[in-house]
């Protein structure tokens, strides 16, 4: 009757030092990385909002409909819009990867307006 052989005790221990200190790593890694996008969350929150007329320079949140003398065609919907961001991937074999093959942005200047006036983005 033949036995299995007895598993190293070695090598567990150092796959689960190694499992361990990646853990760590990734641990440490995402905590650090979540203070980053806090700090941008709190920023964009922070930014006031004000009226046309009354911003200031810099930073600053504004609402309103949007005008311009010039339009494109977007090449999905074929509708008008001042900005649009097409980004194609691979289908198939070439699927399993996760790369984009090709990526399209165009903009054109446009003005956004409220009531209290207009400002060119």
């Amino acid at each position: 009757m033949a036995t299995s052989p007895a598993p190293i005790p070695h090598f567990e221990s150092l796959l689960v030092l190694v499992g361990a200190l990646g853990g760590v790593l990734a641990g440490f890694y995402l905590f650090c990385r979540g203070f980053g996008l806090l700090a941008r969350k709190r920023l964009i929150e922070n930014i006031p909002r004000s009226e046309i007329r009354s911003a200031a320079l810099g930073q600053v949140e504004i609402s309103g409909k949007a005008l311009g003398p010039y339009t494109i065609i977007s090449p999905l919907s074929l509708s008008d819009c001042y900005y649009y961001k097409a980004v194609a991937y691979p289908t198939g074999q070439d699927a399993k990867q996760a790369h984009r093959s090709s990526a399209e942005i165009l903009s054109v200047p446009f003005f956004l307006g409220d009531q209290t006036g207009n400002v060119m983005v």
